[in-house]
């Protein structure tokens, strides 16, 4: 590996974990807007600042993904939705942690799948 490769590779963990702190910092605020704005507002929250630093989160997440992982990796899109349905939650201190878990399981076995039937020692019969 290269100094290049380190360098970018720096980059992009730079950026990704500033991503996942905002997400995780934000999940309450996730969880009071779930309850409609009046619910946040009573609680002090800035609808303008909260809406946009998840805003800011999900960008520089997606934005890294898709740079360094191929647009393929917008896999994350449908990943989010079946999670929903199978912890059957919308408590986004549950719903995170699932998401990154079952959409990196979800990834390793796409990879898995790519690898073995794109090896050129697959079985011919």
């Amino acid at each position: 590996m290269s100094f290049e490769d380190l360098v970018v590779l720096l980059i992009f963990f730079r950026i990704y974990a500033l991503g996942v702190t905002l997400s995780i910092a934000s999940t309450k605020v996730l969880n009071a807007l779930l309850l409609r704005d009046n619910y946040a507002k009573s609680h002090g929250l800035s609808l303008n600042t909260s809406r946009f630093v998840i805003i800011l989160a999900t960008s520089l997440i997606a934005r890294n993904v898709t740079t360094f992982a191929d647009p393929k990796a917008f896999i994350g899109l449908a990943i989010l939705h079946l999670s929903r349905q199978i912890f059957k939650t919308s408590n986004h201190k549950i719903l995170l942690p699932a998401v990154f878990l079952f959409g990196t399981i979800v990834m390793l076995i796409c990879n898995s799948i790519t690898q073995v039937t794109t090896s050129e020692y697959t079985l011919s019969y």
